[in-house]
């Protein structure tokens, strides 16, 4: 499946979710009038995600942004900031920026 192609359904009405490396950072990301600011340094953890493959990051409590990149030709890095807090369990997905 290609990233920002097609319905964001599957025939069975279930999303669908694209491919992708997803990177972990400490600290949030601000969007300001001039872009989006990331966080910097190395990324905590990552995965490799499959096509509709759920993934697991074990996290102390923080501030966190986790970034997705789609291989070519796909030119968004979509991307969440979730706040974990003290023996809390997050679910959080990353937005489709294609819609």
């Amino acid at each position: 499946m290609r990233p920002c192609f097609g319905n964001a359904l599957s025939a069975n009405r279930q999303p669908r979710y694209a491919a992708a490396h997803v990177d972990v950072f400490r600290g949030s990301v601000r969007v300001t009038s001039t872009g989006t600011i990331f966080p910097t340094g190395a990324p905590v953890t990552s995965a490799d995600v499959a096509v509709n493959q759920q993934y697991t990051f074990s996290l102390p409590a923080g501030d966190y942004a986790l970034v997705a990149y789609f291989p070519p030709p796909a030119n968004v890095r979509p991307w969440v900031s979730v706040v974990i807090e003290e023996g809390e369990t997050a679910h959080v997905d990353i937005p489709n920026m294609c819609m």
